[in-house]
């Protein structure tokens, strides 16, 4: 693993004499996506693999390395099975081994159509989501649920942020799909949020604390609160527990120390989910969403960029993505940082 840099792929790098990689067109929650062009067919695709950056932030655990290509596989194979216009059709999926100076790197890969536009954010309004609450729920019912459509999701667990924390989207899950949902409530419910933070602002021994543990630099405990009492009261449909989660961090080189809180609700019943088992449902949402995201989304503020016109979006992210890749050329462990 440390044979590889923190880009896996360079443009001209050829696999499996089929692909050549033409350039870096972004980053997702586990992995780079490249614009390559296939040579037997002479057309574009895209290329995903699991990016370096996410293996090197947690290569002192490889339980985590090992669930992030089990995540990666299931993708694959979840992807493959759905036939509908709104889903990028899988070419195929394969290993390659890239040569470098310091020695082989293996990786695994995607090989799936290309389609040119933007992403969701650039095609927000100006203003974003916030507070266009039937903005969302056109967005929903047009664009997202018929991707959940072509897939089997029946008792399972939907995790979301929230922007996904819409009633629509909940009724979808229990009622349409019979699933499960847990959602992180956050300002753009203001109602609901301010509901659930009252509850808990006078909360007592916590229903369940993970010991401390050091990891990535840092001595983190989480700690959970969980309530049915909210069921009835709530406007949100198929409320099973409200909860709040306190995550305390010290920093390990600098002592540092800081105190969040998240609030959520989730429809499984305390008799369905102990509070253990809904703060290891939350541990397993944020655990992509942290690895990837936190740097364009915090550190350049992404979500609150209003370039909207033109080709200004691309550029001001390739810009983005540009000055990400020279901090990181001068060995820079973390660019956070």
């Amino acid at each position: 693993m440390s044979n590889c840099r923190i880009n896996i792929f360079e443009p001209g790098n050829v696999l499996n004499n089929k692909w050549v990689i033409l350039e870096l067109i972004g980053k997702g929650a586990m992995g780079e996506i490249y614009l390559a062009h296939q040579l037997n067919l002479k057309r574009d695709v895209a290329i995903k693999v699991v990016s370096e950056e996410l293996l090197k932030d947690f290569e002192d655990d490889p339980d985590e390395i090992e669930t992030a290509f089990q995540r990666f596989k299931r993708e694959v194979h979840a992807m493959a099975r759905v036939r509908h216009p709104n889903v990028l059709q899988i070419f195929d999926y394969g290993s390659a081994v890239i040569q470098r100076e310091t020695g082989d790197c293996p990786v695994e890969f995607i090989a799936m159509e290309y389609i040119p536009g933007d992403t969701l954010r650039f095609t927000m309004s100006e203003e974003g989501f916030y507070p266009e609450q039937e903005l969302t729920r056109d967005w929903l019912e047009e664009y997202f649920l018929p991707l959940l459509d072509g897939i089997d999701i029946q008792g399972k667990e939907i995790t979301a942020d929230a922007l996904l924390t819409q009633r629509r989207f909940a009724c979808y899950l229990v009622e349409d799909r019979r699933a499960h949902y847990h959602f992180t409530v956050k300002g753009n419910q203001p109602q609901l949020f301010e509901d659930i933070r009252l509850y808990f602002e006078d909360r007592r021994e916590p229903d369940f604390v993970v010991d401390p543990s050091l990891e990535h630099g840092r001595i983190e405990t989480r700690k959970i609160w969980t309530t049915s009492a909210l069921n009835d009261y709530l406007d949100f449909p198929h409320v099973g527990q409200a909860f709040v989660i306190e995550r305390q961090r010290i920093e390990k080189k600098t002592g540092k120390d800081s105190t969040e809180l998240a609030y959520g609700i989730t429809s499984r019943t305390p008799e369905q989910a102990d509070a253990q088992q809904v703060l290891e449902t939350n541990r397993g949402h944020w655990s992509v969403e942290n690895c990837c995201h936190y740097t364009i989304d915090w550190n350049f503020d992404e979500d609150r960029s209003r370039i909207r016109k033109g080709h200004g979006p691309e550029n001001i992210r390739r810009l983005r993505h540009f000055a990400i890749s020279i901090i990181k050329s001068k060995g820079v462990r973390s660019v956070e940082q």
